[in-house]
């Protein structure tokens, strides 16, 4: 296993036992929703960055950044 899927199983194994304190659905919804958030970055983060670098006064203000 890789570093991401650790992170993942970790992530998941810690949601379990919080899950278990507290309201089952809410939990579950919950994860499932930061997998989606996490998913939908990877894909549309390069994406993003293409559109973000063509915005003149943002490639203005991210030259200026050291």
């Amino acid at each position: 296993m890789n570093v991401i899927d650790i992170i993942i199983v970790v992530t998941i194994g810690l949601s379990v036992v919080y899950g278990s304190s507290s309201g089952f659905i809410q939990t579950i919804s919950n994860t499932v929703g930061m997998l989606v958030s996490i998913g939908a970055a990877f894909l549309l983060g390069p994406v993003m960055a293409a559109w973000l670098a063509g915005v003149d006064w943002v490639r203005e203000i991210l030259t200026n950044v050291t």
